[in-house]
């Protein structure tokens, strides 16, 4: 019975009376149920082998799978070939020097001003510091008259020691305020296993109706029969009209290393890449302007041509844009 004189109910008899609320001390330690933090030390333990057991089967199989996945690459070659991977079969193109993307970020603006030395030193400082690692280079000698060709041991060696006009001791590459004829190197990018096609004599009709340059169909039909028709050949232009009436194809000068005379592309005995363990750098070729016109800014397109690359100027496939602009 209640303390009223009536019965209890059933849930009365049955119900627990509800343990006093502690504060933050007794939910740290408590000191009657020996519990730390709501739990025992037993159960602490307890739950303390289960992650730790559970942690070493996670790795365990973690690691299980990087071997198989690691079982599926190797060192000498990329794990997805051609158009399987991201970049394709078609080499990209790369100019340098290239504006400071600190300061003009996604800009392709090379702006030489003839009153300023820092704008020179700026400029060819990045080709002297590109050129630096073509110095010591382990492959071998490549010639089209002693017929080396770059394979899966060796690449062949560029020899930058002498690049007529464009180098940094006569003329800072052309970037000296009173000579003002920039030179712009032109390089393809690096593609595992990729090898040029080059355009023969047969080819001209093609090579035409893709737009190739006069000049270079006329310096194929001259090479014609020789080894050094086996080229990538490079070509530079004004992108739109107004643009080629001060930079046109005839107006340049294309420097290639290995070569004391203007020679306007890339032997094909540099290709391929193949990951080669004695080093391989992308090979290129030196575009020189003229002299440039007073505040006049000129879009600039280069392109490469073989028969295995596509040009498409908006998709900047097989060729590369960037703007140049003189001021004194």
């Amino acid at each position: 019975m209640d303390e009223n004189g009536g019965n209890k109910t059933e849930y009365e008899v049955n119900r627990k009376p509800t343990p006093k609320k502690g504060g933050f001390k007794t939910f740290l330690w408590n000191p009657e149920t020996k519990e730390f933090f709501g739990r025992t030390g037993l159960s602490w333990f307890k739950i303390t082998v289960f992650y730790l057991i559970f942690y070493f089967f996670l790795a365990c199989f973690f690691l299980f799978c990087y071997y198989l996945f690691s079982l599926t690459l190797s060192d000498k070659k990329p794990r997805w070939l051609g158009n399987e991977n991201i970049i394709g079969t078609n080499p990209g193109i790369g100019f340098r020097p290239m504006p400071d993307p600190n300061k003009n970020e996604m800009s392709s603006l090379i702006w030489i001003n003839g009153h300023k030395d820092a704008t020179e030193s700026f400029w060819s400082d990045q080709l002297d510091e590109f050129l630096d690692k073509y110095e010591n280079q382990t492959g071998k000698v490549c010639s089209f008259a002693n017929g080396n060709v770059a394979d899966e041991q060796e690449s062949c060696d560029i020899d930058v020691s002498e690049i007529p006009e464009c180098n940094s001791a006569n003329n800072n590459y052309g970037y000296t305020g009173a000579a003002g004829t920039p030179c712009v190197l032109i390089k393809l990018n690096k593609i595992f296993d990729w090898k040029p096609e080059p355009y023969l004599a047969d080819d001209l009709k093609l090579a035409e109706d893709r737009g190739m340059p006069e000049f270079l169909q006329a310096k194929i039909k001259e090479l014609s029969g020789t080894n050094e028709v086996k080229t990538t050949w490079i070509s530079c232009e004004g992108e739109n009209h107004h643009d080629r009436e001060f930079v046109s194809s005839k107006d340049l000068k294309y420097w290639a290393p290995g070569f004391k005379e203007q020679f306007p592309g890339i032997p094909n005995y540099y290709f391929p890449y193949a990951m080669q363990e004695k080093g391989y750098e992308s090979p290129f070729v030196f575009v020189q302007f003229p002299k440039l016109p007073n505040d006049v800014l000129i879009q600039v397109e280069c392109k490469a041509w073989a028969k295995n690359i596509k040009a498409d100027r908006f998709q900047r496939l097989g060729s590369v844009h960037f703007e140049l602009l003189y001021t004194n």
